[in-house]
């Protein structure tokens, strides 16, 4: 605004010259031919009133011809030609109006001092009025006051007509002239106002145009900006190459020199050149890679507020030092690039004119843009760096589903088989325990008829031998019931014989059974039955082999020690079910023991099976037993401290769901 109100007045002072000057001229020309034409009038005025001057009979030219004739030429003919060959010129108009007081003063005194001629040299200031330049009037005064002075003295008929006058009449013909010059100077002063006002008015007339054709022409301009940058953010292209055709329209739609385009490496804090369009299309050089906060490109980013200053105050890094003045480069604006607050980079141009309100609007929006667009093409780098690396995982998870599908389909033949050896090895134990039984009964049966015979005969050393090939064949036979139990349940043989039994009568029977394996050690037995234990619904025989083979196991690993057989009533998940308790004070077992114990053929470490022997069979079939049934079995212990073996059983087995027994037979 500052700028167009200073070349409006620029220009105002531009046309009142024009017009002063076309009016000097032009009336320079007025007075050339006015005073011609004086001239003649002059010489004929001078033929009329006194052609002859008689002497007798003699006559010759009056004098005032001759006088008409070359004082007027003198008079007119030189600055004539100033006012056809120099006009306009201050010294030609000061020539003119000396020359037209003095060509009044000539027809004064060729017309014999009439008083009617007198009113020439007040017509003669009216037109040296028509300069509106007050300054001419002053000469013009001056003569027409010195003629009437000294021609008042000395030649008095001359100008007065009379032959003497007042010696101060010159005052009052000078009187007048100052009247109307007063007159004359307000109309040359107010003449220039209101030349001066129209050229004020012209010159803003002048500019309203220009401001209107400037905005039609930004309008255009900043429509193509405005299509040519969306062309180039739509296209399906490189970053860098949408930058590079952005940076290009703004240099083609706003006149510029150089226009460049950087974006911000954000873990560097660094403005890297992306785009460079103009006199100047180098990527390299001092401003590739700015600082933010650094040079002007990096304030802008730090501050992030858009710079509008002379391109003068920046200094745009070429080599070449005159390319701002060589080029016409008057301005500059840099802009931020931001999204949501975000710095993306900087927009900067050199332009040669300067940045009207739309102008900058326009590169506002178009930096606007320009950040989104950048933004955009990070998004779409990333999503489709994302995408390639989900089409990696998706082929890498695609192969591994068909591999894992190919190990599923081998792990179900490797099941079917493992599960077809299984059922094929315990059906042979079945088959082989059946076997091996019938003649091991025979044996432990002719062995007790020995030792009847023996006895009979008095025999005692075979006696002691045949008890033990006795002994040994009960714990053979004992073993083969173990593992065709086993078997059964892992072929899903074995089933669940429910009855009724009292808790208290089951517990007597089977101390007659556990009394001598817990006495051999020199172990006490306490036994402890909750009041109104009661009867339970359950398999009599399973129960019984299931505490045997605790309390069995407990006066193994035990020696002169208490072994504690507990039994009471307690709910389990919402069940009423009885739980067993068998607690000894023997060696103990660790943690990691107490997680293998119940697995088949497993005993706590071989130096327990060199000392106490055993196969491991008994916590196996315990823990399948009880998951037959529908129970639980856990143990507690620690080294040295003894073990407690706790199993709950369900009250009533018929309540067991058909789970457990599936749950068993894969255990």
């Amino acid at each position: 605004m500052q700028h167009s109100a200073l070349f409006t007045k620029t220009r105002a002072t531009e046309l009142f010259d024009e017009y002063q000057s076309d009016l000097n001229r032009r009336t320079d020309r007025l007075f050339a031919g006015l005073l011609g034409f004086q001239w003649i009038a002059g010489i004929l005025f001078a033929l009329w009133i006194s052609p002859l001057a008689w002497s007798g009979s003699v006559s010759r030219t009056h004098l005032h011809v001759w006088a008409a004739i070359l004082l007027g030429g003198v008079i007119s003919l030189f600055p004539a030609a100033l006012g056809m060959l120099r006009s306009g010129r201050l010294s030609t108009r000061y020539t003119i109006a000396v020359a037209q007081m003095l060509m009044g003063a000539l027809l004064i005194h060729l017309t014999g001092g009439r008083i009617e001629t007198h009113f020439h040299v007040f017509g003669s200031l009216a037109f040296l009025a028509f300069y509106r330049d007050w300054r001419v009037l002053v000469p013009a005064t001056i003569v027409v006051a010195l003629d009437h002075m000294l021609r008042g003295y000395f030649w008095p008929q001359s100008v007065y007509g009379v032959f003497v006058a007042s010696q101060w009449r010159w005052l009052e013909h000078a009187a007048w002239v100052v009247f109307e010059d007063v007159f004359l100077v307000m109309s040359c002063v107010r003449g220039l106002a209101e030349m001066r006002q129209t050229a004020d008015r012209t010159a803003a007339l002048e500019q309203e145009v220009r401001t209107r054709q400037q905005a039609e022409n930004d309008a255009r301009s900043l429509a193509s900006l405005t299509s040519a940058v969306g062309l180039a953010l739509t296209r399906g292209t490189e970053l860098q190459t949408m930058l590079q055709r952005c940076a290009e329209a703004m240099v083609q739609h706003l006149n510029g020199g150089l226009a460049r385009i950087w974006t911000l490496n954000e873990p560097d804090r660094m403005l890297e050149l992306q785009a460079s369009a103009g006199t100047h299309t180098q990527l390299d050089g001092p401003q590739a890679r700015v600082p933010v906060g650094i040079l002007e490109v990096g304030t802008i980013a730090r501050e992030r507020v858009p710079q509008l200053i002379s391109a003068d105050r920046v200094d745009p890094h070429l080599d070449d030092a005159n390319w701002a003045r060589r080029e016409g480069i008057v301005a500059f604006a840099g802009y931020p690039l931001l999204v949501d607050s975000k710095l993306i980079g900087v927009m900067t141009i050199f332009a040669r004119r300067e940045f009207s309100a739309s102008v900058q609007d326009a590169m506002a929006a178009v930096a606007d843009g320009v950040a989104v667009g950048i933004e955009r093409k990070r998004a779409e780098a990333e999503l489709e760096r994302y995408t390639k690396d989900l089409e990696e995982a998706h082929e890498t998870q695609r192969t591994n589903g068909l591999q894992l599908s190919a190990l599923v389909d081998q792990l179900r033949v490797t099941q079917r088989q493992a599960e077809a050896a299984t059922r094929a090895k315990s059906d042979f134990l079945a088959s082989m325990s059946h076997e091996l039984r019938t003649p091991l009964n025979a044996i432990i049966l002719y062995s007790e008829l020995l030792q009847e015979e023996a006895a009979d005969r008095g025999q005692q050393a075979s006696i002691t031998d045949l008890q033990k090939i006795q002994s040994s064949g009960k714990h053979l036979l004992e073993l083969i019931n173990d593992i065709l139990d086993l078997s059964k349940i892992e072929a899903g043989k074995m089933s669940l014989a429910v009855d009724t039994f009292e808790i208290r009568m089951m517990f007597d029977e089977l101390l007659d059974t556990a009394a001598p394996l817990i006495q051999k050690n020199h172990n006490t037995l306490n036994v402890r039955c909750a009041d109104g234990i009661g009867a339970m619904e359950a398999d009599l025989t399973k129960t019984r082999q299931i505490l045997l083979n605790l309390l069995s196991n407990a006066g193994k690993f035990t020696r002169d020690g208490t072994i504690t057989l507990e039994a009471r009533h307690c709910t389990v998940a919402g069940r009423a079910s009885v739980e067993f308790a068998v607690t000894d004070t023997g060696v103990g077992m660790t943690q990691a023991q107490t997680e293998t114990i119940f697995e088949a053929f497993t005993q706590a470490d071989v130096t327990t099976t060199r000392k106490y022997g055993g196969t491991g069979l008994g916590l196996a079939l315990v823990a399948r037993f009880c998951q037959l049934m529908g129970g639980t079995v856990s143990v507690e212990s620690r080294p040295g401290e003894g073990a407690r073996f706790v199993v709950c059983l369900p009250l009533n087995a018929n309540d067991v769901p058909l789970e457990s027994a599936t749950a068993a037979r894969v255990a």
